[in-house]
């Protein structure tokens, strides 16, 4: 694999859980020490001083090329790994097969869709794709969407959901122009279930009735994913009042197309999106769990994703917070921007860099 042993110093370390002052050492492609001040031998020697070094970001609802349909799908290295994304999760696959997610540097997955038409549940499509895709399956997608589905009543979701428990997947639910209320879209998902798009500006959203269906989703278990999409999925006036009451979302992801990057408020990525979180005031912890840890559970693999431990694979994003304006102002009636967000430094993807910013150079010691 041709691994080299790599030391990053002097860092803010965001471990999974809390933030803590460490240095890490990388050795065979895993983390192999965590402590004050490491002074081995290495290869790479990276001064992270003033910068966040963070477990790879996971973003669970993305569309990437040759699994998504051509016109969502966007090319995975050059649209994750300069955001500090080492795992993405395509939501809505359609094509590609499992063969395409492994041989992938990119740690993928997928949530592929289910269709549904005049009420009625195509499962015999699902079952082609869930045999396609095989262990890389995370979970099934449906859109409770008038502009994408047929979906007359709560009939088929339950059907969704009895399906999707036959084989042991999670549910994420595209919840935008639903026809359905929101509440009763989480009244039916189980604890581990995903909704996405929750602070959508369309009819039943999430302001209703003082935002009992988000509230419901917190004490019941059911993830709650920005699932953020620019300002087409997210009514920013929505999100920042949920935000403001506390109901913060248990992952933060981009929805990212072909359509998104370089086009949605700057360069568009999971990084700005987290930038997006910072300004409607949610903590920085619940940030960073909300790419990590929480994501990782969102898709089941916890125990080997989004934590930095001994031992992990060495997945890691330098990260830092400062000044990276942002500015989403397509949709008139619907904007925010912003003059700090977070920014990407170095990524490393199993163990190995695969995006370094290039005026950093100095801050990167080759030393064996």
């Amino acid at each position: 694999m041709g691994y080299k042993k790599i030391i990053i110093k002097n860092g803010l370390v965001f471990n999974g859980e809390n933030f803590i002052r460490k240095d890490i050492y990388i050795a065979d492609g895993k983390i192999s020490k965590i402590e004050n001040k490491i002074n081995l031998k290495a290869h790479v020697v990276y001064n992270a001083k003033g910068f966040i070094v963070a477990p790879g970001l996971i973003d669970i609802h993305t569309h990437i090329y040759g699994i998504s349909d051509d016109c969502f799908g966007t090319p995975a290295p050059s649209s994750f790994f300069p955001f500090g994304v080492t795992t993405a999760v395509d939501a809505g696959s359609v094509k590609g097969n499992k063969f395409l997610l492994e041989n992938m540097k990119l740690g993928a997955y997928t949530f592929p869709s289910v269709q549904i038409k005049n009420d009625c549940v195509e499962f015999y499509k699902i079952e082609k794709m869930l045999h396609t895709f095989g262990d890389r399956v995370v979970g099934i997608k449906t859109y409770i969407d008038s502009s994408n589905g047929d979906v007359l009543s709560s009939q088929p979701l339950k059907k969704v959901i009895a399906f999707a428990g036959g084989k042991g997947l999670k549910v994420m639910v595209h919840c935008s122009n639903s026809s359905i209320k929101m509440e009763e879209i989480i009244d039916l998902l189980r604890p581990g279930d995903i909704l996405t798009h929750p602070y959508h500006g369309g009819d039943n959203n999430a302001l209703l009735n003082d935002f009992s269906a988000l509230k419901k989703a917190k004490e019941k278990g059911v993830i709650i994913d920005t699932g953020m999409a620019g300002h087409i999925h997210t009514n920013f006036e929505i999100m920042k009042k949920c935000i403001s009451a506390g109901l913060y979302p248990n992952t933060i992801s981009s929805d990212l197309t072909n359509l998104s990057v370089f086009q949605r408020g700057g360069n568009y990525g999971l990084t700005l999106c987290m930038g997006v979180m910072r300004a409607m005031g949610m903590p920085e912890t619940e940030i960073f769990k909300a790419v990590t840890t929480n994501a990782a559970a969102a898709i089941g693999k916890e125990s080997n994703l989004g934590y930095i431990k001994i031992g992990s694979r060495a997945d890691l994003a330098v990260l830092d917070y400062g000044f990276h304006p942002f500015n989403f102002n397509i949709d008139p009636g619907n904007k925010i921007k912003g003059n700090y967000s977070y920014n990407c430094k170095l990524t490393l993807c199993d163990g190995q860099i695969v995006y370094k910013e290039k005026n950093l150079d100095h801050r990167i010691k080759i030393l064996i």
